[in-house]
């Protein structure tokens, strides 16, 4: 069953437009990854579909509802959940603070409690940091904490972007092991990466994007073999 359903999708800023015609869906318990070069839109992306940016045409199904001119604070409400780089995090907030403002869209303070319990379970990195200030927290932990926080709502599809900027190989493969149990607990995520080799091994899919278009999609070991990905983002 699809999760999620882009459709002719067209959006970008004020007369500037970035993505043309995009079609994607996203089935249930998967990982989709989206994959190009910079400037080809993969950001533009996923905040068009979290109702960051608003589209200029097209529709975007979430569980089968529309959600195109829904707020962001709804979209997030139904389960689904823009998540930034490590940047994202509010430095001046303690590592509690910041997972608490995650659950804003829930009232009853025993879910946040058991919700927080479940953070920390599969961050404990971030238990033994709850006091810190986020500022204190290395470049893994802040992206680390920026993931977790988007968990604090229990959505249902997570859109991460860029999971691996700046950070080391042994942090990314840290990262990644998170993302794979993510999925392992019956979460759906859309992975925007350059680590086009990383993105390909962890995601079920994924697209090629350039130029905000769409240009190739298929199964990832697919793309994997392509000789043109290859060629030109694996440098193989």
């Amino acid at each position: 069953m699809s999760l999620l359903e882009v459709s002719g999708l067209c959006a970008g800023y004020g007369r500037l437009q970035v993505l043309w015609d995009i079609n994607l869906t996203v089935r249930e318990g998967e990982i989709v990854a989206i994959i190009g070069p910079n400037g080809a839109g993969k950001t533009t992306l996923l905040k068009t579909i979290a109702g960051i940016v608003k589209p200029i045409k097209g529709t975007i199904k979430f569980n089968g509802m529309e959600i195109k001119n829904t707020t962001l604070w709804e979209i997030i409400r139904r389960g689904l959940v823009y998540v930034p780089d490590g940047t994202g995090v509010l430095t001046n907030m303690t590592v509690y603070e910041n997972l608490v403002l995650g659950a804003f869209v829930k009232k009853d303070s025993s879910y946040i409690k058991d919700r927080l319990k479940f953070i920390y379970d599969v961050f404990p990195v971030l238990a033994e940091r709850k006091t810190q200030p986020a500022s204190t927290l290395s470049g893994g932990e802040k992206q680390m904490l920026v993931l977790a926080r988007a968990l604090m709502s229990n959505p249902k599809l997570l859109l991460l972007d860029e999971p691996s900027t700046g950070l080391s190989p042994i942090v990314v493969s840290k990262i990644y092991e998170i993302i794979n149990q993510l999925v392992n607990l019956e979460f759906s995520i859309v992975l925007v990466e350059q680590d086009v080799m990383s993105a390909l091994k962890v995601a079920n899919r994924a697209y090629l994007m350039e130029a905000g278009r769409v240009r190739a999609e298929g199964e990832s070991e697919e793309l994997l073999q392509s000789e043109s990905i290859r060629k030109y983002y694996l440098g193989a």
